[in-house]
């Protein structure tokens, strides 16, 4: 099983912990155990309230890339297309600053290209992260859902690069004749 999302490792790591502070107790010595025994009551409590406020706060740092339906949503969720933008204005006052007979047309088209080779480096890398994870398991073949929950990426990100993928003739796909599932898979040569 695959845990990919915080809330799920939460819930893991106070189960756990709980279970091994129940486990640990009838090994305490009697005058340690009603101190310890408070503890294991108030910690759960301490993860609650710590659970609230991170929620209150920043609740898009709960959710991974995949649980969005676009990984666009959740860069600017998080934020990232504005520090990517800042970057990408501070690069240009500089270049201004060089170069003061640049025209504003000129800075434009720069802006353009600066933040369209950003999305390009983000979208090569899923590309190689799905192209890799293909190679790896060259005899299994997965759906698409299946890659994008494997890998982190959403289902429509996933689809696009399979898509381009297939057209460079790198993967293949097939159709499971009783369910008529697409399924997926790196093309094999011969």
């Amino acid at each position: 099983m695959k845990v990919s999302n915080p809330l799920t490792i939460i819930a893991i790591f106070a189960g756990v912990a709980e279970a091994f502070a129940t486990g640990a107790l009838v090994l305490l010595p009697p005058e340690i155990q009603s101190s310890f025994v408070y503890f294991v009551m108030v910690f759960p409590s301490f993860i609650v309230i710590t659970f609230f406020f991170v929620l209150v706060l920043k609740p898009q740092v709960l959710y991974a890339p995949s649980d969005y339906s676009d990984e666009q949503n959740f860069i600017t969720a998080n934020g990232i297309d504005n520090i990517v933008n800042s970057k990408v204005e501070k690069v240009l006052d500089d270049v201004s600053k060089s170069e003061p007979k640049l025209s504003a047309s000129s800075l434009d088209v720069l802006r353009k290209s600066l933040t369209n080779s950003v999305v390009s480096v983000t979208e090569e890398n899923f590309e190689s992260m799905v192209l890799n994870y293909l190679q790896e398991t060259p005899k299994n073949a997965y759906t698409t859902s299946g890659i994008g929950h494997i890998l982190s990426i959403s289902f429509r990100t996933v689809a696009d690069i399979l898509i381009r993928l297939e057209a460079k003739g790198l993967v293949e796909k097939g159709i499971e004749p009783d369910t008529g599932i697409v399924l997926w898979q790196i093309k094999h040569n011969g």
